[in-house]
């Protein structure tokens, strides 16, 4: 539903990453294809429960598949949720409670009707609770929303404002879970990537999760304004777009650090031709985005998912597996700062 490109100038993070930590890298290496169980059209959350790995596939309808691995995943079902039939939705993030066994999820939902005679619309993130592993779920509601009015006569091809194609991951301290967002409406200083937070101990329930504003975590999730941590010149009107969207987030154990990868919409059609990366300490001050796969047209929705048990897309080691599109094709390796020497080159087919 998107798309990206290598070159173009956008305002950056809040803060950027300190230059005296130096920087990580990380590059692609051809390995067996690992196709994904189910249509993919979104990030793939994944859990484990003992020996058993879970992982959500969503295309309008999540379908959760499970196995032993990622490369032998199996047995998978369509997802149900108590919400109305004709809503839509994507399971972007989940976080399963170690004691009880509550699967927390997090979802993207696109409402219709909003321009009379076109399939355009403006996503919201919501809550939903599981208690089976996600096989079904309880709505919560939302928690993420964008506070400003649609705008009918944007021509980017599919949103007219809303909060959408996010993930959410728990910092290493436990003290906050993170919503890093892409915020598709408002002024173009309020548009790019977002981010907000909620106290562990809400769990990422509506009412409990605030957006980042001007040095503060003040604003209310549904309604308030945002500072992007990565920003946009251009903003999402269209036709003509150079806007970063759909980030993905894992802690890296090996780096000690946070990754992100991301899309890069470029043209009517969010088309581009790069897949990004970015480090980040803090999940507030990010290294400046270099592309790490480059391709005329590159599909959307990269992740990367460790492949050891107890890795998932939030958690990853020295090496995992990249996706695009829910496909995977490559091992992903990172290097820390001082194994610069051997500076690893954007892939490119």
């Amino acid at each position: 539903m998107k798309y990206l490109m290598l070159a173009g100038i956008l305002s950056m993070a809040v803060t950027v990453w300190p230059q005296a930590l130096g920087k990580p890298s990380a590059r692609l290496i051809d390995a067996p294809h690992i196709p994904a169980p189910a249509p993919t059209d979104c990030n793939s959350p994944a859990f484990w429960d003992g020996d058993t790995v879970y992982l959500f596939s969503s295309v309008g309808r999540p379908r959760r598949s499970s196995g032993p691995s990622l490369a032998q995943l199996g047995n998978t079902l369509r997802c149900v949720w108590d919400a109305p039939r004709d809503k839509s939705w994507w399971i972007e993030s989940v976080w399963r409670e170690p004691e009880s066994g509550i699967l927390y999820g997090w979802y993207h939902h696109e409402p219709s009707g909003l321009v009379p005679g076109t399939a355009e619309t403006a996503p919201k993130i919501g809550a939903v609770i599981s208690y089976d592993n996600g096989l079904t779920w309880k709505d919560q509601g939302f928690v993420l929303e964008n506070g400003y009015p649609i705008v009918p006569e944007w021509d980017n091809g599919y949103f007219v404002g809303g909060n959408g194609d996010f993930c959410v991951i728990l910092d290493e301290e436990k003290k906050y879970f993170y919503f890093l967002f892409s915020n598709y409406g408002g002024p173009i200083a309020e548009q790019g990537i977002g981010i907000a937070r909620s106290k562990f101990s809400d769990r990422g329930q509506p009412g409990t999760v605030f957006k980042y504003y001007q040095g503060k975590w003040l604003e209310p999730g549904l309604g308030g304004k945002v500072t992007p941590i990565m920003g946009t010149k251009v903003g999402w009107a269209g036709p003509d777009l150079d806007c970063r969207w759909g980030p993905s987030v894992h802690w890296n154990t090996y780096l000690k650090c946070y990754v992100m990868v991301l899309n890069r919409a470029l043209r009517h059609g969010w088309k581009g031709d790069a897949i990004e990366i970015a480090y980040s300490k803090d999940l507030l001050r990010w290294s400046r985005p270099e592309p790490i796969y480059t391709q005329r047209d590159v599909g959307w929705y990269p992740s990367i998912l460790g492949f050891h048990r107890g890795e998932t897309d939030t958690r990853c080691g020295r090496f995992g597996r990249f996706y695009i599109f829910g496909q995977s094709h490559w091992v992903i390796q990172f290097f820390r700062p001082a194994e610069a020497q051997q500076k690893p080159i954007a892939k490119r087919e």
